[in-house]
């Protein structure tokens, strides 16, 4: 966890690497970076299963509902990947999106995130598991900025 200045923009970045996954079933998920607005959850990046495939996955607030994207393509096993979440608040033109190794792989734009206030608070690791089995996953060179990180050179 690390609480930042209250912020209407916000990029967090990580590098991950799950040696065993318990996603199982479909809308099995983990979260490797989620942002808060107080005691709310405002903006996730991880891992999903949906229509029986892993995708990364992007959940941003919308008013007080969830709006969710896929990526294209799925992740794999023991490997590190450079994960970087980034917020906007704005009450009409809100987004959110996840870059994976410097490639943007799922945005949400247009969108209402202003309902909880600016983020002040970043976790980092698996900070949001539903319904996965054990999993084993590492966590290294965390950081946040004000403007887009991208992987380390």
């Amino acid at each position: 966890y690390k609480t930042v200045s209250s912020s209407s923009e916000l990029y967090a970045r990580g590098y991950f690497y799950v040696s065993r996954s318990g996603i199982v079933e479909n809308d099995d998920r983990y979260y490797f970076i989620v942002l808060a607005a107080g005691s709310n959850n405002v903006a996730y990046a991880g891992w999903r299963k949906t229509d029986g495939v892993i995708k990364w996955t992007l959940l941003i607030k919308s008013g007080t509902t969830s709006v969710i994207a896929y990526s294209a393509t799925g992740p794999s096993l023991s490997r590190w990947y450079s994960v970087e979440l980034h917020w906007e608040k704005d009450a009409i033109n809100g987004l959110g999106e996840l870059w994976v190794n410097g490639v943007k792989v799922c945005a949400i734009a247009g969108k209402n995130t202003a309902s909880y206030g600016d983020v002040n608070q970043v976790r980092f690791g698996l900070p949001a598991i539903y319904n996965c089995g054990s999993t084993t996953a590492y966590c290294d060179c965390a950081k946040t900025a004000q403007s887009y990180i991208g992987p380390e050179p």
